[in-house]
């Protein structure tokens, strides 16, 4: 489980990559016809207007990415 901590108020969110990657296909299904990938992109550049835990989650994914790509 990783910690991740909102930009705003700097308080402390735990989320797995499990449950950040389910947050992520509902919030595709809600809003991209269930893709994924857009969703993704969409989450990212709107990062600072999610709801808490879509933003919790999209930080958690991108900070999964980053240790695997780098």
């Amino acid at each position: 489980m990783k910690i991740i901590t909102t930009k705003n108020n700097g308080n402390i969110y735990q989320m797995d990559l499990e449950e950040a990657q389910e947050v992520v296909e509902i919030y595709a299904e809600q809003n991209c016809g269930g893709d994924t990938r857009q969703a993704r992109s969409e989450m990212t550049r709107w990062v600072d207007d999610l709801p808490v835990r879509q933003r919790v989650a999209i930080r958690r994914i991108l900070a999964e990415q980053s240790a695997v790509c780098g």
